[in-house]
């Protein structure tokens, strides 16, 4: 083979290689695209699109939007109520208020002594006019009272009087129906013993039923009243002049005890404490 042959063949070899390399370059390619195809093919969702954005919720208006508290308690929960000065309900407390509310305004009077003697019996009344329909105080009480309170009424009222330094009859409450421009009074007698202190204290409630009308009644005081009692001048110094004779009388025993406890040491001292003197030797 000459050297134009081998040049001729170089050159043909060389141009087959540069078409064989863009063959299999452009079937590689070909055969991508066809595995791609297939496994789209056999995802059964398919091609998934992009998600669409959220629509924006329109602004909330402040002053139609509705106010609920935080910790808004529940009906049931329990707090103090001044109303009935117990731990009751929410809900039952609002009744109670309710209740205090729509109740009408009466008068009261009271009669009583202000000064006593101890161990004596003294009257105290008390009454209660419902309404301008009812009879007068004055009535009840049977004389003028001397001051008229303003009172919350209904229609079951209960009264107690209670006290230090005195005994009182009857003791409790007492309860009685009032009725709508009703009148009652309330009658106790009291008896002021040895104290240092005498008070009485003279309340008045009303009677309510529960919510449900069941279980027994809850009383909610609408009237207090204390009422101090001062003991005669003369009971004073007869109580200081025997407080003195007591004081004396313990002084003395106590004295006389002193003395007895003294001469029964003094004894025992000379019997067996006290040394024993040594007789002088005579001289011979």
């Amino acid at each position: 083979m000459n050297w134009k042959s081998l040049y001729s063949f170089t050159i043909v070899a060389a141009i087959s290689s540069i078409v064989t390399f863009l063959a299999i370059t452009l079937l590689g390619s070909e055969l991508d695209q066809s595995f791609n195809t297939v496994d789209a093919s056999l995802d059964p969702a398919g091609p998934q699109p992009s998600p669409s954005p959220l629509p924006t919720p329109p602004p909330t208006d402040p002053v139609s939007a509705p106010l609920v508290p935080e910790n808004t308690p529940s009906p049931l929960d329990l707090m103090p109520c001044a109303i009935v000065q117990d731990v009751v309900s929410v809900r039952d407390c609002q009744y109670y208020t309710m209740v205090w509310n729509n109740l009408a305004t009466g008068e009261a009077a009271l009669d009583n002594e202000d000064e006593m003697t101890r161990e004596q019996e003294y009257p105290v009344s008390f009454a209660i006019k419902g309404g301008s329909s009812a009879p007068d105080l004055q009535e009840l009480l049977g004389e003028t009272p001397e001051e008229t309170f303003s009172i919350k009424v209904g229609g079951t009222m209960v009264a107690k009087l209670s006290g230090t330094g005195f005994e009182i009859d009857p003791t409790g409450p007492i309860t009685k129906a009032l009725g709508p421009g009703g009148a009652q009074k309330w009658d106790w007698r009291v008896k002021p013993i040895r104290s240092a202190k005498h008070k009485l204290v003279l309340e008045a409630f009303i009677s309510v039923s529960p919510p449900d009308g069941k279980g027994r009644k809850t009383p909610i005081r609408t009237f207090k009243k204390d009422i101090v009692v001062h003991v005669t001048n003369e009971q004073r110094i007869s109580d200081a002049m025997s407080d003195t004779e007591a004081w004396l009388a313990e002084g003395t025993n106590l004295l006389k005890g002193l003395a007895a406890f003294l001469a029964a040491a003094g004894g025992v001292y000379v019997i067996f404490i006290r040394p024993k003197r040594k007789k002088s030797k005579r001289a011979a």
